[in-house]
C-alpha cells in the first residue's frame, strides 16, 4: 500500500454515468478541462442520484465506487446522501455462480452481452492532463460501462431475491424482479405457518410468490 508520503496528489473522479432501469438513455457527466482535478460538481450530481434513487446498482459498488463517492463528498464538504440500497453485481457473480472471474467485462463477453472499451494509461494521464479529447473518450467508456451493467445486472437478477420489489409500483400483479405482469402459477409453496402461490415471470424467468390476498413477494 502507497505511504501517505508517496502521495504526490489526491485522486478524483474524471467522469460518471448513469441510466434508469428501463429507459434507454445513458447520461453522464464530466470534469472541467480547465480544472481536472476539481470533481465536486459530480460528486454532487452523484449524491442528487442517490437522493432520487430507489436502490443503485454498480459492479463491485460495495467494495469501491459507493465508498469512493462518500470519501470526496467529505472531501468537499457536502452533506451525506440519504441510505439507499445498494446492488453489487459483482457480489451477485461471486456468491450464486462459479464464473472463470466475476469482472464485468468477462461476464459480459460469457454472457454474449458485449465487453467494456479498451482503455490504456495514455488515456488517464490525458484527463488528469486536462486534454479535452481525452475526457470525452473517458466519457464515452464511462457510458459504454454502464450500458454493459445494465444488461449483465438484467440477466443475473432473476436468480437472486429483488432488493426492491418492482411489483409494488404496479396496480397490478408483477414480476419483483422486472414489473412485468407475465406471470404464469406454478403450484405452491409451503412454509411452517402458510402456504402461498408460486408463480414464474415469463419475461424474465424469476421465481415469486404471494399469499392468497397481498403483493407478490420474492
Amino acid at each position: 500500500m502507497l505511504p501517505p508520503t508517496g502521495i504526490v496528489t489526491e485522486r478524483n473522479i474524471l467522469t460518471a454515468s448513469w441510466k434508469w432501469r428501463g429507459e434507454k438513455k445513458v447520461y453522464s457527466i464530466a470534469i472541467d478541462h480547465r480544472k481536472p482535478q476539481d470533481d465536486k460538481k459530480i460528486v454532487q450530481k452523484m449524491i442528487e442520484l442517490f437522493n432520487e434513487s430507489d436502490a443503485i446498482v454498480a459492479h463491485y459498488g460495495d467494495g469501491f465506487d459507493h465508498r469512493y463517492i462518500l470519501s470526496r463528498a467529505i472531501f468537499h464538504g457536502l452533506h451525506p446522501p440519504k441510505p439507499v440500497i445498494q446492488i453489487d453485481t459483482w457480489k451477485i457473480a461471486k456468491s450464486k455462480f462459479l464464473f472463470c472471474s466475476n469482472r464485468l467485462d468477462y461476464l459480459g463477453h460469457f454472457l454474449g452481452l458485449g465487453r467494456k472499451i479498451k482503455t490504456d494509461s495514455s488515456l488517464w494521464d490525458g484527463c488528469m492532463e486536462g486534454k479535452q479529447s481525452a475526457i470525452k473518450k473517458m466519457a464515452a467508456y464511462n457510458r459504454q460501462d454502464v450500458e454493459l451493467l445494465a444488461r449483465v445486472f438484467d440477466r443475473l437478477a432473476p436468480y437472486v431475491p429483488a432488493k426492491v420489489n418492482a411489483a409494488l409500483f404496479s396496480k397490478r400483479p408483477a414480476c419483483p424482479n422486472c414489473g412485468e405482469k407475465a406471470l404464469v402459477c406454478r403450484g405452491h409453496a409451503k412454509t411452517t405457518t402458510a402456504t402461498f402461490q408460486r408463480y414464474q415471470c415469463m419475461d424474465c424467468g424469476s421465481w415469486s410468490k404471494a399469499p392468497k390476498e397481498g403483493k407478490i413477494i420474492r
